[in-house]
This record gives structure tokens, sequence and C-alpha cells, in this order.
């Protein structure tokens, strides 16, 4: 192999390598971070179904928002996720039943019952939640829930 294709390749092998830790560092250096309180809405994700309720990975998102809604009283949960061909039921109907079972009253929990990507997920719960903000407004303040960390959809900058 010509000594200029080696540079060119352990050049871009570094730049790889470099760029994978930065992200990973982004990543685990926020893992553990809390969501500030008082948001208009929380966000689950749906992820499987079973025919005995929530996956694993979907049982803890939804015990996490439960802890969270807990402390926070006056948020609402979104719960979104269509119904895939090997689940008994929506995604959002599944999640919902079981806050309901731990306590979440049902009206504290608004349901998006259609989306079968994140991306559906995201660009419907943004169109919707204009017609649940209480203040008629797309600014409320919303925290997505997506495993062990959570991200800030929207509210900055938004008058209230």
């Amino acid at each position: 192999i010509p000594f200029g294709i080696r540079i060119a390749a352990a050049v871009l092998c570094g730049i790889f390598l470099l760029s994978f830790v930065i992200i990973e560092g982004c990543v685990v250096s926020h893992m553990h971070d809390k969501g500030e309180d008082g948001l208009d809405y929380i966000v689950v994700l749906g992820a499987q179904m079973r025919q005995n309720g929530p996956s694993v990975v979907l049982q803890y998102r939804l015990d996490e928002a439960i802890k969270y809604l807990n402390d926070n009283p006056d948020t609402i949960c979104i719960v979104s996720g269509g119904q895939g061909y090997n689940e008994p039921c929506t995604e959002a109907q599944g999640m919902a039943e079981y806050l309901e079972k731990k306590g979440v009253p049902k009206v504290r929990i608004l349901m998006e019952t259609e989306s079968t990507t994140t991306a559906q997920n995201i660009s419907r719960i943004a169109r919707l939640t204009v017609i649940w903000d209480r203040s008629s407004s797309p600014c409320g303040s919303i925290k997505l829930f997506v495993g062990s960390y959570s991200l800030r959809m929207f509210g900055s900058g938004c008058p209230r």
C-alpha cells in the first residue's frame, strides 16, 4: 500500500476515533442528569409492548416518568407510540394502562397512538401540544424520556 494512502487512512481513523470519544463523553457526562422541576409536559416514547405489559426498556422509561410525575403534580404525561404488527395494542394505550395501574390519574395522561417512528412521535407531539397546552402556545416546556436520560424538546426562549 502506498505511503500516502496509509497516512490518509491513519488520519481518517484518528478523526473517527477522536469524534467517537468526544460524542461518547458528552453522552456519558449527562447520563445521570435529573430533569428540571415544573415542566408542563413529559413525553415517554414507546417501545415494544408484550402480551403481559411493557418490555423491560419501556417499563424503565415509564417508572422514571412516574417518579417525575409524583414529584411534579401539575405535569402532564404524553405517551406516544402506535401499534406494531406483533403488539397486542398501541404502545400509547399500553403505557397509559401501566401508568394508571401505578397510580397516575387518567387526567394527567395524554395519548398519541398513531406514530410508528421517532420522527413521527416528535412531529405529532409538537403539533398536538399546541392543542393541549393551557396557554394555546407551542412553547410549553416539554422533556422527552428516551431511556436513562432525557432531552429538552421545547421551551427555550418562549414567553410565559
